[in-house]
């Protein structure tokens, strides 16, 4: 394995361990806020339904941001995308409006945007850096285009490679 994929793949298994680690400190924080503040119920009215029912807010509170930790695309799949970065591409049809128009058969490398619940996939001409390039939009999918919300790579393929096809080195 390269040393660029490995240090690809720790930096986005670090963001990921981050992102939930904040995400637990919020979720603690809120515990102790909600037990801090309803403490004097306990102690007034001695009801047990006061205290099931704060259980209950607490507990579904914890079960909603601990399943909020969970991505729509997985780091095996970042890691394909981004060795679809590392290669070079021909358009099989034109792409784009005004100056951002791309012509068939031109050379482009692809670059992927992704979010909690869309990736969205560009390509730009393969001689111009990624930082200086101006890119075009070449597929935009939202959670909700696949089945059962889970990310899946063959649908990508399948619209991606409508539009491009890799070059043999």
């Amino acid at each position: 394995m390269p040393l660029i994929d490995i240090y690809s793949f720790l930096k986005s298994f670090i963001i990921f361990l981050s992102d939930a680690f904040i995400r637990l400190i919020f979720l603690l924080k809120i515990i102790s806020s909600c037990l801090v503040k309803y403490t004097f119920i306990f102690y007034n009215f001695k009801d047990i339904r006061v205290i099931r029912f704060k259980a209950i807010v607490i507990a579904i509170i914890s079960g909603v941001m601990l399943v909020s930790c969970v991505t729509f695309i997985r780091n095996d799949d970042l890691l394909s995308l981004k060795n679809y970065e590392k290669g070079v591409y021909s358009l099989k049809e034109d792409v784009g409006e005004g100056k951002f128009a791309l012509k068939k058969k031109e050379k482009v490398k692809l670059h992927f945007v992704t979010g909690d619940d869309f990736i969205k996939a560009y390509c730009y001409p393969a001689d111009v850096a990624l930082l200086k390039s101006e890119r075009t939009l070449l597929v935009y999918l939202f959670e909700d285009d696949f089945e059962k919300k889970k990310f899946n790579i063959e649908k990508l393929n399948n619209l991606l490679f409508k539009k491009v096809e890799p070059l043999k080195k």
